[in-house]
């Protein structure tokens, strides 16, 4: 695979002009690729978030029917776990926001 890159409206193949490639590796591209990686990890930590959002209600449903039996050992349990997940989805979107 041969990398290019555009700058001025004018693509330069590294291959046949690599002194220019330089030109490709200039600040603004890497701030271009930096905001391109943030968006990424924004992206990737909204997904975590749903994933961990989605659990939590998902434990609290379990602990609910098992609610039925107030000597059930593991409910205690079901709802402490169900903070713990709260608590991190509520970092993992202020994680987000701080990414921007």
């Amino acid at each position: 695979m041969v990398a290019e890159c555009t700058t001025h409206d004018t693509e330069i193949n590294a291959a046949k002009h690599p002194a220019m490639l330089q030109d490709c590796l200039s600040p603004s591209v890497r701030i271009s690729g930096r905001l391109i990686a943030m968006n990424s990890d924004a992206a990737e930590l909204s997904s975590i978030t749903t994933v961990v959002s989605d659990t939590a209600r998902r434990v609290a449903e379990v602990a609910e029917r098992r609610a039925s039996d107030p000597d059930d050992p593991v409910i205690n349990r079901l709802y402490e776990i169900e903070r713990a997940l709260i608590t991190a989805e509520r970092r993992l979107r202020d994680a987000s926001r701080a990414l921007g």
